[in-house]
């Protein structure tokens, strides 16, 4: 039995306790075993609470992430790479096991603007790469299809529900809500008045501060139906670094039994900024030659193609 849940949960079009896990019924191979046990300075740190003396002085977690939903809300773009990783151990083998991770880069401007390439690591097969752009086209290309090209009309405007039906588009790239997997997308985009999905109908606790790659961070768990999140927080400005997922529902699907004795999923925003605006060459895609499609859905990808004429939504 091994884990690889990224994998499973990207390509799972059925949504469990918010992460997209009902379907999760079989183990998937993995590479990427790492023979020495992981220090615990090394793993996702455990949520300790922040209750030392000098912890009066510091924000109250509630404080820090309505300035992070703020800096986000209002910024004129944003650019990273999203890496998905994943750890875990077996009872029976104290060394661990991390699988390539995926990789997902998104650019964005306000107010209209969106780029999503989700690359898949190479592990039963060859590395497969998919782009989804929203601009003056709805637009999207895979590397499975490279004679192809989905072509659309565009959303009105950039929202949870217009980024949502134009993605599931392209089987693999959202499947499941927007906030579980897209968690910066989800503070781009949300309405003034209310916060991002993933903040509601959760607690905020404030936990110990760490670092991210020499970056100071606040740590603000937020306990939801579906299970605890850990937002880790720059101090200097406002961004998110890293978010730790729940995994107890991953467990009980992909680990019955038991033989796991740690399990962590995370996902490491690398080179998040909002100060510098990308190309306007990273929100065109060429056409070429190629066919144009409709869509590249889950029961149409490595089978047919939908091979109509784009239709107005």
């Amino acid at each position: 039995m091994t884990a690889a849940s990224w994998t499973l949960i990207f390509n799972c079009w059925r949504v469990a306790a918010g992460i997209g896990l009902a379907c999760l019924v079989a183990a998937v191979g993995c590479t990427g075993r790492d023979e020495r046990a992981i220090p615990d300075s090394k793993l996702p740190p455990s949520e300790r609470s922040a209750a030392s003396a000098d912890s009066q002085q510091r924000p109250a977690a509630e404080t820090i992430l309505n300035r992070l939903t703020a800096h986000y809300r209002e910024a004129p773009h944003y650019v990273a790479e999203a890496v998905y990783r994943e750890r875990y151990l077996r009872r029976s083998d104290p060394s661990a096991t991390e699988p390539p991770p995926h990789v997902i880069a998104v650019a964005f401007v306000r107010p209209d603007r969106l780029r999503i390439t989700r690359q898949t690591p190479a592990v039963h097969s060859g590395a497969v790469e998919m782009t989804m752009v929203i601009g003056e086209r709805l637009l999207a290309e895979t590397t499975e299809h490279t004679d192809k090209l989905l072509d659309r009309p565009a959303p009105d405007k950039l929202s949870h529900e217009s980024i949502s039906e134009s993605a599931q588009l392209v089987a693999g790239l959202l499947p499941v809500p927007l906030e579980n997997l897209y968690p910066q997308i989800d503070l781009l985009v949300s309405k003034p008045g209310g916060g991002p999905r993933l903040q509601e109908a959760s607690e905020a606790t404030l936990l110990d501060d760490d670092e991210i790659d020499g970056a100071a961070c606040y740590r603000v768990r937020l306990d939801r139906p579906t299970g605890k999140h850990v937002l880790w927080i720059d101090k200097e400005a406002p961004v998110l670094r890293r978010l730790e997922m729940p995994t107890d529902e991953v467990r009980r699907q992909l680990d019955p039994s038991g033989e796991l004795s740690q399990l962590d999923l995370w996902i490491d925003f690398r080179g998040a900024t909002l100060d510098s605006p990308p190309s306007d060459d990273r929100f065109l895609i060429e056409a070429g030659e190629r066919e144009v499609v409709a869509s590249f859905r889950a029961a149409e990808t490595n089978r047919a193609i939908t091979t109509t004429e784009p239709e107005t939504p």
